[in-house]
């Protein structure tokens, strides 16, 4: 099984009975019955399908309308339009599956996305967390200014190596 399949599986979940509840939302939402397998295969594809190619084009699209230095509405038309197609494809896919009142819980979610990484890459991610943490302390001496005037410069580093230190730890920990 690949990494997009183990991701995959973080959105579906067996019952206590050993029936198949979709989680459409994640943890946002109540989850679908799924009783034939055909309708799961179908789901678990376009869930798929959405991990492997809209979050990444997404993630993509989002820095280059960045960079361009002017962030409007309709800069973003194209994926607000790509986000409704999916969310209209999801609901079509999920038409007449009855409502699960049980929610998935964070921990059952990350448990099962856990799974999807590699050891050295849980490793490499708190590495990562720990450099960016030194670099943001070490900032100031590099270049040779007080902190008062570099502590905006400081804290993006700060963040995301204080972020990435904290995931890496809390799936290592999960997994």
């Amino acid at each position: 099984m690949g990494f997009f399949d183990k991701m995959t599986e973080s959105a579906f979940k067996e019952g206590i009975n050993g029936e198949t509840i979709y989680f459409p939302n994640g943890v946002l939402g109540k989850g679908r019955l799924v009783q034939e397998s055909a309708r799961k295969e179908q789901l678990f594809k376009f869930h798929k399908r959405l991990n492997k190619y809209l979050i990444p084009v997404s993630i993509l699209y989002g820095i280059l309308a960045g960079l361009t230095g002017e962030v409007s509405l309709t800069g973003f038309m194209p994926l607000i339009i790509l986000g409704i197609i999916v969310f209209l494809r999801q609901r079509f896919l999920m038409r007449g599956l009855p409502i699960h009142d049980e929610k998935l819980t964070v921990k059952e979610a990350s448990t099962y996305a856990a799974k999807a990484f590699h050891p050295v890459f849980l490793f490499l991610i708190v590495l990562n967390g720990i450099i960016l943490l030194l670099l943001s302390f070490a900032l100031p001496f590099i270049l040779e200014k007080p902190i008062d005037e570099v502590f905006f410069l400081m804290l993006f580093p700060f963040a995301i190596g204080l972020m990435s230190l904290g995931i890496g730890l809390y799936l290592y920990k999960v997994k």
